[in-house]
């Protein structure tokens, strides 16, 4: 391994390593995020489905938002 590559993933390795410690130390402040991310991701597709249909997007998103909330609510209390 020549010098500069070496230095290179020395580097990297420094990089990687700061980005899980930030990730480790940041975890509990960044998972509202995720889970708020995941959600959206899985129910665009219904809103997508909504949309074609004449619905605002607005409202199937305040629809399919409250379901998913009232479902969730639901699901913990048994």
């Amino acid at each position: 391994m020549s010098y500069l590559s070496q230095k290179e993933f020395q580097f990297w390795g420094v990089v990687f390593a700061a980005f899980i410690a930030c990730l480790w130390l940041l975890g509990d402040i960044l998972m509202p995020f995720v889970v708020g991310f995941v959600v959206a991701y899985l129910l665009n597709p219904l809103v997508k489905k909504l949309e074609g249909h004449q619905v605002p997007r607005w409202l199937s998103a305040l629809l399919l938002l409250s379901i998913f909330v009232v479902l969730m609510v639901v699901g913990l209390a048994f």
